[in-house]
């Protein structure tokens, strides 16, 4: 702890070096700004920047100070910092740990980063497990697979973990949430010795470190004339960070595009008041593919603005000049004038779609574009280093920027977009700030109307822990954990008199008294009801191999329900075997496929069970907890050990008890 207080005091005083003064005016040219951001950013002692570390923390106060200096607003309140909650893994105390076991009894010890790298999204895990060569290895789902050809990436093959190659250098980045391939990088030089020696098994050892924490994106305007559209350019400033002693600067990825996008601002606060706002966001969280950063503002943003578009700023300026990158969401009048404006100013360009944060803005339903060059082989290594970049493209490209969004005048290229669409995500961008701004109490319900819509909001929430739950329904005891499987996340639902959110073009009801009689709900009031007998829950659980599983437990009301739902059922049974009783799946394509499970007792109780394929989200406008990805089909022999692993036939007292009300128990 000692030496890392050491390297952070040695930061600060590397930032207030460069930055020439935290309150003096700012550098008078653009390059000047640039040069700084980027040096300051990319510096080793910065070490890439990694989310959650101090280094990350740094960074975005620098940043915070350079939006000042060249005359940026903060955009909300009085400070440039805009919070939001992230999960972040804290690699030091995770621990990760590799262990080979050779033919001649010996064993090795790789170091991390330099010789492999372990995704922490695997943790926690703790085994030693045998190699194998064979994908036909009966035994593959308990192994870790190594192919001899060593190729740089394997599809999934079904093992504990898949063994592949890579140069050295390379580093995890932030682990996505929703990722859950089973890889573990090795060095190809020492995967190779490894080989030539014999292998016969790893012992691999990792803590889950995961925690929700609040993070910052740190958000600046330049006020216009009209302050209900906006253009909005983003880079973000978190990096990859590093491995043990391994660590990627971040250079490329991404301190040029954020010194980029603070020379384009600088120039830009420099004019006449633009005819629109113009937003400037450094973002944070963006490591991983998870754009959690992003993902807060964009919502946030659409709320603010009528209409807006986005410019996205993300690995820029290589020495070597490949062609730009512009394409995203698809609105030709953006891309098409983006990509001409870029060939006007002589630019090479490619009609490549390259990823990042611009995505959180297409899900919001903003026109975006996305300013980047092909870094594949750099970013995320320790080769992504400042002589990679040339700092004086940068100054051409903030040129550029500024050049397109002034003669852009006020055209924010959204027009003719879907209305309905963009006031169903409008209204579900304003939802958690309704819930904030009126104090809204798990049990509290709030009516508005907007745009012809009524919309219903709530402060019921997803839960994380059985008590936090049981906090506000006390007379609930949730499990914490089914077979090898530990509660992740709960939704409750009363949904006689709270949901969490609706919209609807009739006025909302909700079923107020004792009796049972609706009501339609008044406009711009809270209602404050009493809790009853809860209706439906939306668990996620998930196992120490990455499994994530969604239970949803909801009352049915008569049998004439499950008659509907189970019109396409099919019983679940072990190939070869009977059936197992009360357990029904609706088929995925085929017989053979399971996707959503059934399990009726004939009782008042329904429950239903995905897996869920982490590695493919889905939007939830709606804000219901674990309605986030997209379900996973399984084989039925999986399906059968996943059943069997829960439990299911010793739990019909449990699930029919969640479903009492207060006084019931």
């Amino acid at each position: 702890m000692k030496a890392k207080h050491v390297t952070v005091l040695a930061l600060a005083g590397l930032i207030a070096a460069i930055s020439t003064g935290c309150a003096g005016k700012p550098p008078k040219s653009c390059l000047d700004v640039m040069q700084a951001v980027f040096d300051t950013l990319s510096a080793s002692e910065m070490r890439g920047r990694r989310v959650g570390t101090a280094e990350n923390i740094m960074a975005g106060e620098y940043i915070a100070q350079v939006f000042s200096e060249i005359g940026l607003a903060p955009l909300w309140g009085d400070s440039f910092a805009c919070p939001y909650e992230q999960e972040i893994f804290d690699a030091e105390k995770a621990d990760p740990r590799l262990t080979a076991h050779l033919v001649d009894g010996s064993q090795r010890e790789l170091k991390l980063g330099s010789e492999f790298v372990f995704p922490l999204r695997n943790a926690p895990v703790d085994r030693t497990l045998d190699v194998t060569y064979d994908l036909n290895d009966p035994s593959l789902a308990e192994k870790i697979y190594v192919d001899k050809a060593m190729p740089s990436l394997l599809p999934p093959t079904g093992a504990m973990f898949d063994i592949y190659s890579n140069e050295s250098g390379y580093v995890s980045a932030q682990p996505a949430k929703q990722g859950v391939r089973r890889d573990i990088k090795i060095e190809k030089g020492v995967l190779q010795e490894l080989l030539n020696t014999g292998l016969t098994a790893f012992s691999v050892s990792c803590r889950d470190t995961k925690t929700l924490s609040v993070q910052n994106n740190y958000i600046g305007v330049i006020k216009g004339q009209d302050c209900t559209r906006a253009v909005i350019i983003g880079a973000h400033f978190d990096g990859a960070g590093g491995d043990g002693d391994v660590f990627s600067p971040g250079a490329i990825d991404n301190a040029s595009g954020v010194a980029t996008m603070l020379g384009a601002a600088q120039l830009l606060s420099e004019g006449k008041k633009p005819p629109i706002d113009i937003v400037i966001c450094a973002f944070n969280g963006e490591e991983g593919d998870r754009r959690y950063g992003a993902d807060a503002a964009a919502s946030d943003l659409m709320s603010l603005y009528e209409d807006s578009y986005y410019i996205n700023v993300d690995c820029v300026g290589l020495a070597d000049n490949k062609p730009y990158q512009y394409r995203a969401t698809g609105n030709r009048p953006l891309e098409d004038a983006f990509g001409a404006a870029l060939q006007a100013a002589g630019y090479a360009i490619s009609d490549e779609e390259g990823a990042g944060d611009w995505t959180s803005f297409d899900h919001a339903g903003v026109a975006a574009v996305n300013l980047s060059q092909n870094a594949f082989g750099i970013v995320h290594t320790t080769a992504d280093r400042p002589e990679a970049v040339d700092v004086e493209a940068l100054q051409g490209l903030a040129a550029f920027l500024v050049e397109f969004v002034q003669s852009s005048g006020d055209n924010i290229y959204a027009q003719g977009s879907n209305s309905a669409q963009r006031t169903e995500k409008k209204a579900a961008a304003q939802r958690q700030q309704f819930v904030d701004s009126l104090s809204l109490s798990f049990h509290d319900s709030y009516m508005f109307e907007l745009d012809g819509y009524y919309i219903c909001i709530s402060g019921n929430r997803p839960v994380h822990t059985a008590k936090e739950l049981k906090s506000v329904y006390p007379w609930i005891d949730v499990r914490e954990a089914l077979g090898p499987y530990q509660l992740q996340e709960v939704l409750a639902v009363d949904s006689q008199t709270n949901r969490p959110f609706e919209m609807n073009d009739g006025k909302v009801a909700r079923r107020l008294g004792s009796n049972g009689t609706s009501v339609s709900m008044s406009l711009e009031e809270v209602v404050r009801t009493k809790p009853g007998a809860l209706d439906e829950y939306y668990f996620v659980y998930q196992n120490g191999e990455g499994r994530c599983l969604g239970l949803e437990v909801s009352r049915l009301w008569s049998e004439r329900e499950w008659e509907s739902l189970s019109t396409y059922c099919v019983p679940l049974t072990p190939p070869g075997s009977k059936e197992i009783a009360n357990v029904y799946y609706i088929p995925w394509g085929d017989i053979e496929q399971v996707g959503l499970m059934n399990y009726y007792t004939g009782g008042d109780f329904l429950v239903q069970i995905t897996e869920y394929d982490t590695s493919s989200p889905i939007d939830d406008p709606n804000g219901y907890g674990n309605s986030k990805w997209n379900i996973k089909p399984l084989s039925r022999q999986d399906a059968v050990d996943l059943v069997e692993q829960l439990g299911l036939s010793g739990l019909e007292d449990y699930f029919a008890a969640l479903l009492r009300g207060p006084d019931d128990v």
